[in-house]
Parts: C-alpha cells; structure tokens; sequence
C-alpha cells in the first residue's frame, strides 16, 4: 500500500486509465499544481519515433507502440514528473509493476456514456476507434472496460470522475 502523509513527498506520478477519461486534460492542471513537469506519453513517443501513434500501430503494429511505452518507462528521467500515459501502457509488459516502484499511480474513470462521448469529441486520433460507428465504439469501450479495469484497479490511488 502506498501511503502519503506529511513526512512523504511525491515527485512521479502516473495517471492511468481509459482513452478518453481525461489524463491529459487533467494531468497538465495536476502537475502544475503540483510543482512537476508533465509528459503525455503517447506525444513523447511521437516525438521519438518522427511519426504519430496512428501511424505508428498502422506501420509498425500494436506489439512495437507496446514496446516503446516500456522502453519510455525504462530510458526516461521519471522524476519530478507527471505522467500522462497511454490507456493501455499499464496492461502490458509488467509496466504498472515498474510505475508502481517508481511512484505514486492514479487511475481515473468515468462512465462509458463519458468515455464514449470524449473519444468522439476528441481531436486526438486513437486507431483502436477509427472508422467505428457509434454502435461499434461503444461496444470496443466496453470491450476495454472489461479487459482493462483489473488493472487499472492496482493503482495506489483510485478515482471517479
């Protein structure tokens, strides 16, 4: 169990959680409030790799966008840092292990209606979700949902929005 009190200081937190919840959004006020520097993971590895993540799942494959959410976790100075990171970074490779060891991981949730509402509203592109119908969107969420939440239920801190 990870307790903070007042002799305890945070300098690495994750936020965690389904695309859409709002990590980016929330993380960017949170780390100002904070005091720390904030990195969206997926913009980081974009930077990194000269392409976005779309084109990154749709060249490369989800098994290389995986492997460099790890590699990020492993090569990158995570300290003094908020961290936005991808909705599925904390499924695969052991990754919520080593964010767990390395600081404080906050997993947010909302409800499908919401989820599904922001992943239309979004400028953002998340190819797990292009081209779907309304229908079919709803369904990948829940799908998501299902598969995801055990994890996401790990993090230290648990939030409802």
């Amino acid at each position: 169990m990870f307790q903070i009190d007042e002799n305890d200081s945070v300098n690495t937190v994750f936020l965690i959680g389904m695309p859409g919840v709002g990590k980016s959004k929330i993380g960017k006020g949170l780390a100002k409030a904070l005091g720390l520097d904030f990195i969206d993971s997926d913009k980081y590895i974009e930077k990194q790799e000269g392409l976005l993540v779309e084109e990154i799942f749709n060249i490369k494959g989800a098994a290389y966008f995986r492997d460099l959410e790890t590699h990020f976790l492993n090569q990158t100075k995570l300290e003094g840092v908020l961290v936005s990171c991808g909705g599925g970074m904390p499924i695969y490779n052991q990754n919520l292990r080593f964010m767990k060891s390395k600081g404080l991981v906050v997993a947010l949730y909302r409800s499908l209606e919401e989820l599904k509402y922001n992943v239309k509203a979004s400028k953002k592109v998340r190819p797990m979700f292009a081209g779907l119908d309304e229908f079919e969107l709803e369904k990948t969420l829940q799908k998501l949902l299902n598969e995801r939440t055990l994890v996401y239920q790990q993090a230290h801190v648990n939030v409802i929005l």
